[in-house]
């Protein structure tokens, strides 16, 4: 029988971040206090009809075919599934359960109605970022009620941990402040939500300014008028104030573009759609899943039996976090698969179609059904790249593995007395490198909070220092160095190969040039080697460019010898803190090569630019 290491782990649940600017005066507070909770309904109902059609369209479009596109794959998937073909809704137990923390300075006005109004949502939570000190922050309150107010939500706010922003005179609250205060807002929400009357901002710190703030960041801004709250709300996507001189007057005017609140729940939260894909994708197998998950389990038991540790201390960790690390290996390696077989076939069908027309041209000029065979293969080839694209396999593919990566080195340092969610870091990146999803970094920090508190004895100090030596270090150098050894062999394949395709090539084109063979149907076939053979030839190049075995196979030899050096300074570690220096080393050379391969792999999609003629 199965243990109940087995099982798949439930959904990791979304916080969905709403920040608030607004004013403190509203001329009708009632009735925007009625446009922000119909508001929030909308987000809501927005984000969970999301959860249950898995194929709403789940990305923003670059260009208007893009938009067509999907839509039409959604729609085509909707009919499917109403004729019983396909599954159309998410199981009621992979529903990703969303959660929403507002953050507010917890100003009079419209900072406390957002607030308010997110608090009643269900399991919601506040975050007060405020311009200084409670007891500073309370005295810029001139009436008994308006304190009494403040103080009831700062009370509610999570854990009473009022976020300040440091740098800035702790002595009085002045207007800087202020803005500090609604940028950090900016900084720690996904989506802000704006009450404002559209003028240019009173001074600093106005929220004009923080809207402008929130657009040159790229935050979604969602305009409540404060002047006609009755009004529909509008997404901000522009800002722009202009000078004009009027007379000996110089006014500001403020142009801003605005669009429609979005239909689908990818333009309110790409990220929690993510997350919700990532808890039911359809790639998963539970049964394979089960089997892999025992695999890995039993892997790190033995792996701890030969540290010495004593029996049942890794239990906590194969429970809560194993599973997870599991489930986005079998799907990165699952979405692998996919992204590269649709890479080959792409070009190997345009090949094929070369193959069929110069057959049909210099063979069988009366059959034109060849023809018809010629389209379908590159209508498969179209049809698959395409899908692939809506499908955003090659994504899923690295979000996934740097998921699991990271989860991996979350399963080792859990032992070494690491502080509760300080977990493996997200390393910073070069601006113009496409990092893995943030998303990914949503699901791992609500994977950190799972971690069960471990308070090993310091006699196990040995056997712990040995478990992470073997188990993990040395574990991931035995690995890069296979893959180096793979890889590179896959490259001398693929060389071949190519390299016999081209002799080929020259062969037939040196016994067409010279009129060798009189025959005309042997002629033929010498013709359409000299096409064929150099179609297929560069279908191998390309190929092999999306699979990159020369590459990957250098890092990996490089990561080995890394990875060597460690284990000697891991093996010298005489003391808890030492271990947990050396983690940290491990942890930030395994997180940047994980992450520099993901961003590098990012530029290698699919494409159809390559010719084969």
């Amino acid at each position: 029988m199965q243990s109940n290491q087995t099982t798949e782990p439930g959904p990791v649940p979304y916080t969905l971040k709403i920040g608030v600017t607004g004013h403190r005066d509203l001329p009708d507070a009632p009735k925007v206090e009625d446009a922000v909770n119909r508001l929030l309904l909308r987000l809501k109902n927005s984000l969970e009809s999301g959860i249950n059609d898995i194929y709403q369209p789940g990305i923003h479009y670059n260009t208007k075919w893009q938009r067509v596109e999907s839509i039409l794959n959604w729609r085509i998937m909707q009919s499917m599934s109403f004729l019983g073909i396909i599954q159309g809704q998410t199981e009621p137990d992979r529903r990703t359960a969303l959660r929403c923390e507002v953050y507010s300075a917890l100003a009079r006005g419209a900072d406390r109605i957002v607030a308010r109004s997110v608090m009643k949502m269900e399991s919601s939570a506040l975050v007060a970022i405020i311009p200084g000190t409670v007891e500073e922050y309370v005295q810029d309150f001139t009436t008994p009620a308006d304190r009494q107010e403040f103080n009831g939500l700062i009370e509610k706010a999570s854990n009473h941990n009022v976020l300040k922003r440091g740098g800035l005179p702790a002595s009085a609250i002045d207007v800087e402040k202020y803005e500090q205060a609604g940028k950090d807002i900016v900084d720690a929400c996904e989506i802000m939500i704006a009450v404002w009357d559209g003028k240019p901002a009173r001074g600093i710190g106005g929220t004009a300014r923080i809207i402008k703030y929130a657009c040159s960041v790229h935050r979604p801004v969602i305009w409540i008028n404060a002047i006609n709250p009755g009004a529909s709300p509008v997404m901000i996507t522009g800002f722009e104030e202009v000078a004009r001189e009027n007379n000996a007057d110089t006014t500001r005017e403020i142009k801003v573009s605005v669009e429609p609140l979005p239909v689908f729940a990818a333009g309110w939260s790409t990220r929690f759609l993510q997350v919700a894909e990532y808890n039911r994708d359809r790639a998963f197998s539970k049964r394979r899943f089960e089997k892999q998950l025992q695999s890995d389990s039993n892997g790190l038991k033995q792996m701890g039996r030969t540290a010495g540790l004593p029996p049942g201390i890794l239990d906590p960790l194969l429970e809560k976090v194993l599973p997870h690390y599991t489930r986005a290996d079998y799907l990165a390696t699952r979405y692998h698969k996919l992204h590269m077989r649709s890479a080959a076939w792409l070009y190997r069908l345009s090949a094929i179609a070369v193959t069929l027309a110069v057959i049909q041209t210099l063979f069988l000029p009366a059959y034109n059904v060849f023809v018809a065979f010629e389209i379908i293969a590159l209508a498969i080839a179209v049809i698959w790249f395409r899908y692939s694209l809506i499908g955003q396999w090659h994504d899923k593919w690295l979000n996934y593995r740097h998921l699991a990566e990271r989860t991996r080195i979350l399963i080792f340092e859990s032992l070494a007395r690491r502080p509760k969610g300080a977990g493996a870091r997200q390393n910073l990146n070069l601006p113009f490198y496409s990092s893995p999803g943030g998303w990914v970094t949503e699901v791992f920090s609500a994977l950190q909070h799972e971690i069960p508190a471990l308070d090993l004895p310091e006699v196990l100090l040995p056997e712990v220092r040995c478990f992470i030596s073997k188990g993990w270090i040395q574990d991931q150098a035995a690995y890069h160095e296979k893959n180096a050894v793979r890889k590179a062999t896959e490259v001398k394949k693929e060389n071949r190969v190519i390299g016999l395709l081209l002799a080929l090539t020259l062969a037939a084109a040196i016994i067409h040039l010279f009129g060798l063979i009189r025959d005309p149907f042997f002629e033929n076939i010498i013709i359409s080697l000299v096409i064929v053979l150099p179609a297929f030839a560069g279908a191998q190049h390309a190929i092999g460019s999306i699979r990159d075995y020369e590459r990957i196979a250098a890092r990996s030899a490089r990561m080995k010898d890394i990875l060597l050096n460690m284990v000697q300074r891991i093996e010298k570690a005489s003391d808890w803190d030492e271990i947990n220096l050396e983690i940290r080393n491990a942890e930030e050379i395994m997180s940047t090569e994980n992450l520099e391969w993901s961003a590098s792999l990012s530029f290698r999609r699919i494409s159809l630019r390559y010719r084969i003629y």
